[in-house]
């Protein structure tokens, strides 16, 4: 079954090979991205070439988040680690993935958004990892196909956060897409939550997602426990979350936190 799935994904990927591929050192894009990609937290990045659909390099922190070296992994490692109902669903995520890059957008606008969803990836010692998938292309091909993007792997387990199988296009100059079911049609979202939250809000779930309480909260930003409490009531109600873990989820892949 594994093998099959894998198969699935690699073969939407062919159909979407650069036919004009382009010849450009991507490492020091690669290095320009980072800082935009990963969020807080214990994270790895790799270069995946669309033309030999393999990994052209690895960073090191798969050692931390993994348990494994960089030069141990591969793109077959990443699916063998893969937890296999996410293994199941990735075909549905990439193939609205790819719909969106190359049905709904102009190709020079490609390279301004990322790609996030959640995944679990197996550890070397045992148990998954939760992981924030964060994927951008780095330059395209002559007939305008994704030729490189760099996909970077987060640790976010520490949030404890419900895993979902939905997918965002995320960015900073163009409207974003947030939380997309892999079957539906593409919405643009009626509201931004950057736009929303307020200042100190921002502040509060930055604290809330490293596991502050109210007290530790109200002391960081010397407000009270009363108005912290305030706070997390009209954020919870902006954002329209029915808990802390729905919030730190959509606030994730909204890149706030």
């Amino acid at each position: 079954m594994k093998e099959k799935q894998v198969a699935h994904v690699l073969n939407l990927w062919k159909n979407n090979q650069p036919l004009l591929p382009e010849k450009k050192e991507i490492f020091l894009d690669a290095i320009d991205q980072i800082g935009s990609l990963f969020a807080i937290g214990s994270y790895y990045y790799y270069i995946f070439n669309f033309q030999t659909l393999d990994i052209d390099f690895t960073h090191k922190g798969t050692q931390d988040v993994l348990g494994i070296p960089a030069s141990n992994v591969s793109l077959n490692t990443l699916f063998e680690l893969m937890h296999p109902e996410d293994l199941a669903k990735m075909h549905s995520k990439e193939e609205l993935a790819a719909r969106f890059f190359y049905e709904n957008i102009v190709p020079h606008d490609i390279v301004n958004y990322k790609v996030m969803y959640l995944l679990r990836l197996r550890h070397k010692k045992g148990g998954y990892r939760t992981i924030l998938q964060q994927t951008r292309a780095l330059h395209l091909s002559n007939d305008g196909m994704i030729q490189n993007c760099i996909t970077v792997h987060t640790d976010v387990t520490y949030l404890k956060m419900p895993i979902t199988h939905q997918i965002s296009f995320v960015s900073d100059t163009l409207p974003c897409y947030y939380g997309l079911e892999c079957d539906n049609k593409l919405h643009k979202m009626e509201y931004n939550l950057h736009s929303i939250l307020t200042n100190k809000e921002k502040e509060i779930i930055k604290l809330i997602s490293i596991g502050e309480t109210a007290k530790d909260i109200a002391e960081a930003l010397s407000i009270s426990i009363h108005t912290v409490n305030t706070h997390r009531k009209n954020i919870l109600k902006k954002t329209k979350c029915a808990n802390t873990a729905e919030l730190m989820a959509k606030c994730l892949m909204a890149g706030i936190i």
